[in-house]
């Protein structure tokens, strides 16, 4: 698929366009700058945004097959790769929750879906409250995870320095 296919979402199916009086289309609208950067920092590949209070989860690539997900907290950008390297991520536990994030994409597979455009860049957005509390949930316990992890390896550390 070409560059203008991507820009202007050729093989996608029509969605209707998201209503910009919507709480999905006011959430958008507040992580607008992180999303363009999101969508630039992938290569304008397909993106699924889940929108949520504090920002929202992009699905991209093509789910729930192929797929990678990033999320917006604060106007912060995470994804896979920043868990891995802040939190020393297994490639085993990635892989559970890759797993995890199929099986809850897959449940909100009928969930309605509307076209927006951020930017250069034409995204689907999926406001599912299901869909959004399933990955919200999955990504605080990969967070908690990283988090005890951390902890772990601190608690560790210090108590070497005290015994060496």
């Amino acid at each position: 698929m070409g560059l203008m296919a991507k820009l202007f979402g050729q093989g996608e199916p029509d969605h209707p366009e998201l209503d910009a009086g919507s709480e999905a289309a006011k959430q958008l609208e507040r992580f607008r700058e992180p999303l363009h950067q999101l969508a630039e920092e992938f290569g304008g590949e397909r993106m699924e945004l889940v929108p949520s209070e504090n920002g929202g989860y992009v699905f991209v690539g093509k789910p729930p097959k192929q797929f990678a997900l990033a999320w917006l907290v604060n106007g912060e950008v995470k994804h896979f790769k920043s868990l891995v390297e802040e939190g020393n991520l297994s490639p085993v536990l990635m892989e559970k929750l890759v797993g995890k994030l199929t099986e809850a994409y897959e449940v909100s597979k009928d969930a309605p879906r509307y076209k927006a455009q951020v930017g250069d860049y034409a995204m689907v957005v999926v406001p599912d409250a299901t869909l959004e509390s399933n990955v919200r949930q999955l990504i605080d316990e990969m967070n908690e995870k990283v988090r005890k992890k951390k902890e772990k390896a601190a608690a560790a550390a210090s108590g070497g320095e005290a015994g060496g």
